[in-house]
């Protein structure tokens, strides 16, 4: 997967919406990959709260302090941001809080570049 360039002014609370459709992405161990999710809150700056993805029908369980990277789109690009599970909430629906973890990267998805010509 491409990294992307980073981003420096990257503010969550501007560009991610609640109930916006994410990626959440587990680079290792027994869950390892992409699962989609929703955003469900956004705290501050720096920490939000997703639902917890699922596979095959369960809750994916990942210890507190796991890091992930969440994949989004806004506008016309998409996103990465290396985030870090920090609490986890399972009263009436199964949380996950995050915070933000380093820059966020604009990801290029296409393999080539427009060339404009006069």
């Amino acid at each position: 997967m491409r990294e992307g360039e980073k981003v420096d002014t990257f503010d969550l609370q501007e560009n991610v919406d609640i109930n916006q459709r994410v990626e959440f992405e587990i680079q290792n161990g027994k869950y390892e990959g992409r699962y989609p999710t929703q955003v469900v809150d956004i705290i501050d700056n720096n920490r939000f709260v997703i639902n917890a993805p699922f596979s095959q029908g369960r809750v994916i369980r990942l210890s507190t302090n796991a890091r992930a990277k969440l994949f989004l789109r806004w506008k016309t690009a998409m996103y990465s941001l290396t985030v870090q599970l920090v609490e986890k909430d399972f009263d009436s629906t199964h949380l996950f809080k995050l915070e933000k973890k380093g820059p966020a990267r604009k990801i290029q998805e296409r393999r080539y570049f427009r060339l404009e010509i006069y």
